[in-house]
């Protein structure tokens, strides 16, 4: 089973939110330690994000529809 944000955020004592933010590149806000915690938090999980919950909030599918 793959590793989730709220397994990561757990780990460190962080808010699903804050590891979200972190994780997707919209860290800019936090303080310097806990991006750092998080994103080693993350590595240690071996966390990957979902690529379906990635394609759904793009909206970008990726595919192509043959209709006859």
């Amino acid at each position: 089973m793959s590793t989730t944000i709220k397994q990561v955020a757990e780990r460190i004592g962080v808010s699903v939110s804050t590891a979200s933010h972190i994780l997707c590149g919209r860290a800019e806000r936090y303080r310097p330690e806990t991006r750092e915690n998080v994103l080693r938090a993350a590595a240690e999980l071996k966390y990957r994000p979902n690529a379906s919950a990635q394609t759904v909030k793009s909206g970008r599918f990726q595919t192509v529809a043959l209709v006859l």
